[in-house]
């Protein structure tokens, strides 16, 4: 498992070029679509798939309004170990796709006046719990007082990333993972994590200073909501998003009990069955599980500026820090332009992903439950089947 795998900015811009290469040869090859062969080609689609060697499972919803394509299905095994097959209702991990939901949640709050996104974290958090002074220094100076809200949900504060940045062991682990994988067991606070970061990895910049992806944002951000709202996280999601949305097969895993109905997928690093392992280290950057159903009616909502009551909390979530090559990021989502459209979303580590594309009105989300496996093959297939 190597770190650039998971490095946002290079997952993106791999998924840019993957869609421009289908896109752009899709007039010559001889597998276009009409409307009606498309479910049968995304069935097919979803087997193959799932028949990878490294591939234990696949989900996948399609919502395509603007030409009534309402597609869903399901392959491979949920739990190979036991044979139970996938479902279009199994659950699953949805790792970093979790971003934008927490950042939509942060958005909420600023709109009722608890936070305000060019605030500090340091006005909202105990001192005493975290040392400031200590949580970013970059060049001898002291930067943690100046980390604002905005900067953690953009991915600008400088913080390193406390699960793939570091030196990799010859197995590919860094030292966070290969303590993961060795204590598989932990239940990890989220001040356990900040502490990680800061004693154990080096600042990338000063806050503002360029953009790097790093989980430790997000766990500042869930611990500011924490703060402000007297709750723990989970709440503010059933409160903000979960229950007036109807998402009611998600949940924060670890922290609350699995929802009724459907059974958790197994994710796999390799041949490592992950299922066993405590995801506690994830929390407000990773996660949530959920389903398809769940996912597409978040991204739907998203899309229909049904979330928000002020248009300008929809507007910061899709301010760009520009990454080059028609990619780019906001507040929790990402941003890729193509030559037939824009596509915002995200992706997460185990292979999870939720796209909206804006000139279609077609949505994509699903998960094929394997780190190692390459992600973008499979939306390659997928936009050349969809296209």
């Amino acid at each position: 498992m190597k770190k650039n795998s998971f490095f946002l900015a290079k997952r993106l811009a791999a998924l840019l070029a993957v869609f421009l290469a289908a896109l752009w040869t899709g007039c010559a090859d001889d597998d276009s679509n009409s409307v009606a062969d498309i479910p049968a080609a995304l069935e097919q689609l979803v087997h193959s798939t799932a028949a990878e060697d490294e591939i234990p499972s696949v989900v996948l919803k399609v919502e395509d309004r603007g030409r009534g394509i309402f597609w869903s299905g399901a392959a491979g095994e949920a739990d190979p170990s036991a044979g139970t097959p996938m479902t279009t209702e199994t659950q699953f991990r949805t790792a970093s796709v979790t971003k934008m939901l927490t950042a939509t949640v942060a958005l909420r709050l600023v709109e009722e006046g608890f936070l305000s996104l060019d605030n500090s974290v340091m006005s909202y958090l105990p001192q005493s719990e975290i040392p400031f002074d200590s949580l970013l220094v970059y060049q001898n100076h002291s930067y943690g007082h100046a980390i604002t809200l905005r900067q953690c949900l953009k991915h600008t504060t400088g913080l390193s990333d406390y699960v793939f940045d570091g030196e990799q062991n010859a197995n590919g682990y860094t030292p966070f993972l290969q303590y993961v994988l060795d204590h598989p067991a932990k239940q990890w606070q989220p001040l356990e994590l900040i502490q990680w970061t800061y004693r154990e990895l080096p600042a990338v910049f000063a806050p503002g200073g360029g953009w790097h992806y790093s989980d430790a944002n997000y766990v500042l951000i869930g611990m500011v909501i924490e703060e402000v709202t007297g709750a723990p996280l989970e709440h503010a999601y059933h409160t903000y998003l979960l229950d007036p949305l109807g998402m009611n097969h998600t949940y924060l895993e670890t922290r609350e009990s699995p929802t009724p109905g459907g059974a958790l997928s197994h994710p796999f690093i390799g041949d490592i069955d992950t299922a066993p392992i405590n995801t506690s280290f994830d929390w407000a950057g990773g996660g949530l599980v959920s389903t398809v159903d769940d996912l597409t009616r978040f991204i739907r909502a998203f899309a229909a500026d049904s979330i928000f009551a002020n248009s300008a909390s929809k507007s910061a979530m899709l301010s760009w820090y520009e990454l080059g090559g028609g990619v780019a990021y906001g507040l929790g989502v990402a941003r890729l332009d193509f030559s037939q459209g824009t596509v915002i979303g995200h992706d997460g580590a185990y292979g999870s992903f939720m796209y909206y594309w804006p000139s279609k009105d077609l949505t994509f989300c699903g998960t094929i439950n394997q780190v190692e496996a390459d992600l973008s093959e499979f939306e390659q297939r997928l936009v050349r089947v969809l296209r």
